[in-house]
């Protein structure tokens, strides 16, 4: 179970020990990617950041992939972005279940990925895209998400979760989302482009804006 403990904007959540955590409680600080916010300044002495691990995620990982996504979008995602309606909708589909059955739908093809720091098994970060196989788009891939732990934010997480998803895209294929207004300049850095308005396309309280990336074709030599 979890137990929410709202400070401001920022909540903090007890986990219990699971695989990801060597701990038997754990209070976790929960911030997105682009979030609006700046850390607070830091006076004590830094510590060397530790190597960012990826590893890819199956279905036993889904528990805690889900928890990790529920738990940061539910305080820490600007209002603006979901209605009350759209909350209920996000907690569905970022539910374990919901992630199951995108796991076992034979049309899409699944990828997600779980990142650590160093030698520690705590999860801190997660990314999953998917393509449709029987859309006319074959090419067209979508990141669903990438949330990363708000105590890591600006530590470079998030961005090597990208940098991997984008790996699996090929030369002349096409990466679509939707994104928080916020979170826009994160991937603008990575080439996407805003291709229209925040919408709710459909319906479901869920704003966001459309960004697309186009992958340049592979040159002949």
């Amino acid at each position: 179970g979890r137990t929410p403990r709202c400070f401001g904007r920022t909540i903090y959540t007890t986990h219990r020990a699971s695989k990801f955590q060597a701990s038997k409680h754990q209070t976790i600080r929960h911030h997105t990617v682009g979030a609006m916010t700046a850390p607070a300044e830091d006076t004590a002495e830094k510590v060397p950041t530790p190597e960012i691990n990826l590893r890819h995620c199956t279905e036993t990982d889904i528990p805690e992939l889900s928890e990790l996504v529920l738990g940061i979008c539910e305080r820490d995602n600007d209002p603006a972005d979901f209605s009350v309606e759209g909350r209920k909708a996000f907690r569905i589909r970022a539910g374990a279940d919901e992630m199951a059955k995108r796991s076992a739908d034979p049309s899409l093809h699944v990828i997600r990925y779980g990142a650590f720091l160093g030698a520690d098994p705590t999860l801190v970060g997660m990314a999953e895209m998917f393509v449709d196989l029987e859309t006319d788009e074959p090419d067209a891939w979508k990141i669903l998400y990438v949330y990363v732990d708000g105590r890591r934010h600006r530590g470079g997480i998030g961005r090597k979760l990208m940098e991997k998803c984008l790996t699996h895209v090929p030369p002349g294929g096409r990466v679509k989302l939707r994104s928080a207004p916020a979170a826009v300049p994160f991937y603008e850095k990575f080439g996407f482009e805003i291709c229209g308005p925040p919408t709710e396309p459909k319906g479901n309280g869920i704003r966001g804006s459309p960004l697309l990336l186009r992958i340049p074709k592979a040159q002949l030599p």
